[in-house]
């Protein structure tokens, strides 16, 4: 996992970029060669009624291809790092997850609806009726 970190109009500390490079590699560690890039952008935005907001934005690259973004916004922005840390996790599992189930049986068994074909079921019409 390669990080990059983005600052916009405002002056962060480097103890937010410690817990970020922090939070991030405890997060994303048990993905382990599956993610790329990650990008952080951390930046100042304001809410529908005015009022100041701290925007975490972060992206990761997910290999072979693809991406997924998360962004939370909130006035501590220590909160909102952590949110959006939790959503890009989330969307990482959720990626991962449908990727599993998307491949094909290796077991070599007809299953239909989820359950392996008894051999009855596959003589009475299938490929192995009438060969006796």
């Amino acid at each position: 996992m390669n990080l990059e970190l983005h600052f916009r109009n405002s002056n962060f500390a480097e103890a937010l970029q410690t817990f970020l490079e922090r939070r991030l590699q405890f997060a994303l560690s048990s993905f382990g060669g599956r993610v790329g890039l990650v990008t952080v952008r951390l930046g100042d935005a304001n809410d529908r009624y005015g009022k100041p907001l701290r925007r975490c934005e972060i992206s990761a690259e997910v290999v072979p291809s693809g991406s997924v973004v998360a962004t939370e916004a909130n006035a501590d922005l220590y909160v909102a790092v952590d949110r959006a840390v939790r959503r890009i996790v989330q969307l990482l599992r959720k990626r991962f997850d449908r990727k599993r189930r998307s491949r094909p049986d290796v077991g070599g068994c007809f299953r239909p609806h989820g359950r392996i074909a008894s051999l009855s079921r596959l003589t009475q019409g299938g490929m192995y009726a009438g060969a006796d």
